[in-house]
Formats: C-alpha cells, sequence, structure tokens
C-alpha cells in the first residue's frame, strides 16, 4: 500500500443481497468499527446490497461514524459481462485496500476491475486474493469472526474490539432513567423473527425462567419486538410486576429515540440476557450483556453473538434439534454461570 499524508481509502462489499435484516447487519457491526479503529482517519466506502443500508436509517446511532461512504450496488452491475469487461469500474476512484467479504465470483471479477492497491477476497480458495491466510481458508468461527479474519490479512498484529458498541450519549442516560441502578436485571428475549422458524423456545419456559429469577431478588425485564406484543398480556397475566422493555425512551431534551439502539443500550443495563438465535440476542450482546443463547435448528458456530461473556445451550445436547428439548433448569444454570463470571472478573 503507499505510504502518504492522505488517508487510506478502503472498500467494503458485503454482498448483493439486502442489507436489511437487523441481526445480520449487527453481525458486521464489530466488523465495521475493527476497521476505523485500525484506520481512525480512513475514508471507508462501503457499496450496499439492493435495499437501503440500514446502517443509514435504523442502525445510524451505532455505525455513527464508522462509513464514510455509500456506493449503490449497480456500479458493479449483476452480469457476467460486467465482471468480465477490461474498463474500470468506478473510474474516478482508487482504494488501497478493497475487502470482498462474499463468494460469488461475479461480484468477486467485478470488484477487480475497480483501481486498487490491495485485494482480499476467499472467493476460490483466495486465489484472486492478494494475500490469504494458511491453508487457503479461514478458521472456524461465527460469521462475524470469519469477517474479522480477513482484516486480519489487511493489517498484522490487528486487535479485534470488544463485543460493546459505541452508543451515543443521549441513548445511555434515557436507559439509565429506564432501568434504574440498584436492580438485578436478567433480560428475557422469547421472538426470533418468524415464528415458524422453530428457533423460539416456548413462551412458558421463559416465564418459567422469569418467576425463577425472582424467586432469586433479580428483575426480569423482556424484550418483545413490534410482532410479539400479543405476547404482554400473556406475560401480565402470569407476572402481574414484570418489566416489559420500551421500545422507545425518552431523550434529556424531549426527543423521542427508538430502532435497534433501543434494544442495544437496555441490554447495557442487563446483568445477563437469555435469548434465541435472533436479532434481539445480537442487540442484548451488542449493548454489553452477558449472555445465555439457546439454539434448536440454527448453528450457535455461525451464529453466536460476538461476545466473549455466553453460555451456548444447544437442542442437541438434549436428544434432537427441537429447541423445546432444552430443559428449563438448564437455562437457570446458565444464567448462574454468568452471574458468576461477573462476580469474578
Amino acid at each position: 500500500m503507499r505510504d502518504s499524508e492522505s488517508p487510506i481509502r478502503i472498500l467494503v462489499y458485503i454482498g448483493p443481497h439486502g442489507d436489511d435484516a437487523i441481526g445480520e447487519n449487527l453481525i458486521k457491526l464489530p466488523f465495521m468499527r475493527a476497521i476505523r479503529d485500525a484506520y481512525p482517519q480512513g475514508e471507508i466506502s462501503w457499496i450496499q446490497g439492493h435495499h437501503p443500508l440500514s446502517f443509514q436509517s435504523s442502525l445510524e446511532p451505532l455505525a455513527r461514524g464508522l462509513i464514510t461512504e455509500v456506493i449503490p450496488d449497480t456500479a458493479l452491475g449483476n452480469t457476467w459481462g460486467s465482471a468480465l469487461g477490461f474498463t474500470r469500474l468506478l473510474p474516478n476512484h482508487h482504494f488501497d485496500v478493497i475487502i470482498d467479504t462474499q463468494k460469488h465470483p461475479k461480484f468477486t471479477l467485478a470488484l477487480r476491475r475497480i483501481s486498487h492497491d490491495l485485494f482480499i477476497s476467499s472467493t476460490w480458495s483466495f486465489a484472486l486474493s492478494s494475500r490469504c491466510p494458511k491453508g487457503r481458508k479461514l478458521k472456524s468461527g461465527t460469521l462475524t469472526e470469519r469477517l474479522l479474519q480477513l482484516l486480519d490479512l489487511v493489517k498484522e498484529g490487528l486487535t479485534w474490539p470488544d463485543s460493546k458498541a459505541d452508543i451515543p450519549t443521549e441513548y445511555v442516560e434515557a436507559a439509565e432513567q429506564a432501568l434504574p441502578s440498584g436492580q438485578n436485571y436478567i433480560g428475557l428475549a422469547p421472538g426470533a423473527g418468524r415464528k415458524d422458524s422453530g428457533k423460539c423456545w416456548p413462551l412458558k419456559n421463559f416465564i418459567t425462567v422469569a418467576k425463577q429469577q425472582i424467586i432469586m431478588g433479580r428483575k426480569p425485564v423482556f424484550f418483545l419486538g413490534p410482532d410479539e406484543l400479543p405476547w404482554k398480556e400473556i406475560i401480565i397475566n402470569e407476572i402481574p410486576d414484570v418489566q416489559i422493555a420500551p421500545l422507545e425512551l425518552e431523550a434529556a431534551d424531549g426527543n423521542t429515540l427508538s430502532g435497534p439502539g433501543v434494544t442495544v443500550v437496555l441490554g447495557g443495563r442487563l446483568d445477563v440476557g437469555v435469548a434465541n438465535c435472533s436479532g434481539t440476542g445480537h442487540m442484548l450482546a451488542a449493548g454489553g450483556a452477558s449472555m445465555v443463547s439457546l439454539y434448536g435448528p440454527t448453528s450457535p458456530t455461525k451464529f453466536a453473538p460476538y461476545t466473549k461473556d455466553i453460555t451456548i445451550i444447544k437442542a442437541q445436547d438434549f436428544g434432537g434439534s427441537s429447541i423445546e428439548l432444552i430443559p428449563v433448569e438448564v437455562v437457570n444454570e446458565g444464567i448462574e454461570s454468568q452471574l458468576k463470571e461477573m462476580a469474578l472478573s
């Protein structure tokens, strides 16, 4: 790479699909923070998918300052003719580094038509990449960890970021009002996008866990997405004094704060969060909560939240892939294990 006083320019391409799933975008957030940490003055460009970029809308408070420029996916085209052409794409741009995080050769070849010094891509076992890992393949790990491994190839000795997102002050102050100090909060997130996905541990089990936590002197807080609000009445009927996490917070200046940033910052007020394989689980972890993560048909090896403070409980350890097989007592034991780890740290 060139050595000059001008800021380094980095282009990141995630893939052709829409970047509109909250959980998938939260998986990318530590990768984005690691790039910014490695190159504080760098100009970071991002080629978005087909849909508007969540980092410019619902996730903007968490991604503030991480992206310099957004380039539409039409810059690459969507045909083999675009991939195999001879002229430069984005002729007015030059990048010190291009990081291609997907594996479709059509888009990898198109990216290589953009002027660059260093090109990182795992397509065809790193055959087109300027650098490659040992054995020409990434180590096993979550999606977040695999993204960070690509960045390791760019800058030697990179320090991976911690799990907690950078959260604007107005969110932090509002969360302190919603969940004041003086309580031990246990977050419970019973949803998981589509309810027919097989990823949801039964709501009755979450309620049983909540009742046990009350006996232990802790305050359960249920996190419900907009589609899960019908569960609110069921939960309150079972536990009249339960706390339901708000979907909006009021900032000190009177403005209303909403979106995923609210769940993330409230996660930072928890002692432990319990969640299925879901976007909410990633949000609570990004807020800084210690996690107990529950898995049925999906793989924690790939989809676990990016945090070292986690207890993973898999249905496969209890005889099958159905998440209903996970016993309530094992989840309570997971909570106790995380609390003990916190006390020792």
